[in-house]
């Protein structure tokens, strides 16, 4: 491989992997409501192999953005990752795993001490503020690409 055939590549991390929400809090990814004083969001995704990969791990996170403060990448609020170390029992694949174009894999999340209350003080705010968006986001850490895939899924507060 040349050195433009590794640079395409090195680049192209993104264009490996597509994700699904399939579900979030049992609902339909579009349609999450999220209690504001709940400390704990889960769900399920699907990962499908564009290129063949392998991925080390998957990282979900409960973001928030509030573009005046933190721009438009927002900030972690809480997050879970399921890698070598942190496995999961009963999945029918451990990482690093390869993954094939058309080939499929399904990982759930269950974040933790997500304290979005808090998180709306440290914007300096008292309450939800159309402002602020609270959003899931996926990545998926792809073995030798410094841009990993990343996937957002918005999640309505109340």
């Amino acid at each position: 491989m040349g050195f433009f055939d590794k640079a395409r590549t090195f680049f192209e991390a993104s264009n490996m992997v597509s994700l699904e929400f399939l579900d979030v809090e049992g609902a339909a990814p579009g349609a999450v409501l999220f209690p504001l004083g709940d400390s704990v969001i889960k769900g399920r995704y699907r990962v499908k192999g564009l290129r063949d990969c392998v991925v080390l791990r998957h990282i979900a996170r409960m973001c928030s953005r509030m573009p005046e403060q933190d721009g438009s990448l927002g900030t972690v609020i809480a997050e879970e990752t399921h890698d070598a170390q942190n496995g999961v029992i009963g999945l029918p694949y451990t990482w690093p795993y390869p993954l094939h174009p058309g080939q499929t894999v399904e990982d759930g999340f269950c974040i933790v001490q997500v304290d979005l209350a808090a998180q709306l003080q440290r914007y300096g705010l008292a309450g939800i503020d159309p402002r602020v968006e609270f959003f899931l986001k996926v990545v998926i850490d792809v073995q030798g690409s410094p841009f990993d895939p990343e996937f957002e899924q918005r999640v309505t507060v109340a």
